[in-house]
């Protein structure tokens, strides 16, 4: 598709976690003097779009305390410790696990040349033990937290989707199908990541990815119905990945 695709992943023990201070909030005081203002609590602050624009330009490190300590928070609410069992309320669902290290992962695309752009992040835990390899325990008892593009990129990725439309509407019916499908593929990876909705693309992709399929002459179209399309990428940690499992998602006549 000749755009470049990267998944960087960090492995955060707890010194790590408290170093970036990403254990606790920032505190209301922080937050005002970064801004400058006096007259705003910190929920306040996370609803404003241009206060939270500010930090993020002018304060980047108070920016992702907030992001990634409001994601650490509610997965130990979902996934908390065992030493926490006494604590929790047993009328409301937990499933108990241990954990003391996480493992962030960033995925980049190439949105525009020369120009790699974080279109989503993956956060989940492993715990050591000395016991245990640390990776084979993750596989059987991690979950995965889908972070979505930052509020603040989506604008810039939404332009892309537009190229790549515009790219898909002028493709050449003489050129093979497969390259097609991965035209259709690139559009539906960047759409969904950008997470332009709160509901996700879900049947907006869906429609959209039928329509471009159909204005092309390929009318009996249909969705794979033992794959979930909208969800198939969320899985996937590179481009090249998701093109090869997009090709199974659709059924093209």
């Amino acid at each position: 598709m000749g755009k470049k695709c990267s998944f960087q992943v960090e492995i955060l023990e707890m010194g790590e976690l408290e170093k970036r201070k990403y254990t606790k909030m920032p505190s209301e005081e922080e937050l005002q003097e970064a801004l400058g203002i006096s007259d705003k609590s910190p929920r306040e602050i996370v609803r404003d779009y241009d206060l939270m624009n500010r930090l993020k330009v002018d304060e980047k490190d108070l920016y992702d305390r907030i992001s990634i300590n409001s994601i650490l928070t509610h997965i130990n609410t979902v996934f908390p410790s065992p030493a926490m069992a006494k604590s929790i309320n047993k009328k409301r669902f937990v499933r108990f696990e241990r954990k003391n290290i996480y493992v962030l992962g960033t995925l980049r695309l190439e949105l525009e040349p020369k120009k790699m752009v974080c279109i989503a992040r993956h956060l989940t835990w492993m715990y050591q033990d000395w016991a245990q390899d640390p990776v084979d325990r993750m596989r059987e008892h991690s979950v995965d937290y889908v972070i979505h593009q930052d509020p603040f990129l989506i604008e810039r990725t939404q332009n892309a989707c537009s190229q790549i439309f515009a790219d898909i509407l002028a493709w050449d019916r003489t050129k093979s199908l497969d390259s097609f499908k991965d035209k259709i593929a690139l559009l539906r990876f960047v759409y969904r990541n950008s997470m332009p909705c709160n509901r996700g693309d879900g049947a907006i992709g869906n429609w959209l990815e039928l329509a471009l399929y159909r204005y092309h002459g390929f009318i009996d179209t249909k969705h794979n119905s033992k794959r979930l399309p909208c969800f198939e990428l969320l899985s996937t940690t590179t481009l090249s990945q998701y093109l090869q499992e997009y090709r199974e998602t659709i059924v093209v006549k």
